[in-house]
């Protein structure tokens, strides 16, 4: 009875250590993003009032611009105009209307 409570007791305690290396782990990795976060969001802080849209703000805020064939809407041609950011968060959506 002893042997089979001690049996229950260490294979919890594998189980759990597995569980805490695991959160360990995703604490880690989400520390990392919110560290590369703040770091764009520092980044971006000298483009906040920008005037002038020059080549350096360009070059240094887009990676690049996508702009497939024309189609026609209401006899006018209407591009869809995808736009890719530097900073772009992968999981983040960013569209133009």
């Amino acid at each position: 009875m002893l042997k089979n409570l001690l049996n229950g007791y260490d294979a919890e305690m594998i189980k759990l250590e597995s569980e805490l290396s695991d959160l360990q782990t995703e604490m880690l990795r989400t520390e990392s993003e919110t560290t590369d976060i703040s770091q764009e969001i520092e980044n971006l802080k000298q483009y906040a009032e920008i005037t002038e849209l020059t080549r350096e703000v360009v070059t240094n805020l887009i990676q690049s611009i996508h702009v497939p064939e024309g189609r026609k809407v209401d006899e006018e041609k209407v591009y869809d105009i995808e736009i890719r950011y530097k900073f772009q968060n992968p999981h983040i959506n960013v569209t133009g209307a």
